[in-house]
């Protein structure tokens, strides 16, 4: 794959700054949409708006936090599975890039058929991010 589109939703901009730099010394094209929350990021997939005019929308990945005030990762997989099949995401698939290294958070973001990866901020690496990416 020479070309991502990749959405992060994380509430952290520290983490989505690291995020976007990984991202862009895989040595990759990339387009990057970003939202700070969850909810912010269910209105995109609800209605794209200015995004699904812009280059690379919608995006093939989303790259997502599980622990965010609101709407957490866990209540965005709900809301997810039920309205992108009625939107321009209906094949973006989520990678969890969480601090969170419960069990019990990756069980339950494997239950969902678009989560394709789950990888704990801090411990995983850029190869690992690649294959998740690419695989």
């Amino acid at each position: 794959m020479s070309y991502l589109s990749v959405l992060i939703i994380d509430d952290d901009s520290t983490d989505r700054y690291i995020i976007k730099r990984m991202l862009r010394e895989l040595d990759l094209k990339v387009s990057i949409f970003e939202k700070s929350d969850a909810k912010e990021a269910l209105r995109l997939v609800e209605q794209p708006g200015l995004e699904a005019s812009v280059s690379g929308f919608p995006p093939q990945f989303i790259l997502l936090d599980i622990n965010m005030p609101m709407v957490d990762g866990h209540d965005f997989f709900k809301n997810f599975a039920q309205s992108r099949l009625d939107s321009s995401m209906a094949d973006s698939k989520v990678i969890v890039l969480t601090s969170s290294d419960r069990d019990d958070d990756s069980r339950r973001s494997q239950e969902y058929d678009f989560v394709t990866g789950y990888l704990v901020k801090g411990k995983f690496t850029q190869d690992q991010l690649r294959l998740a990416l690419t695989a």
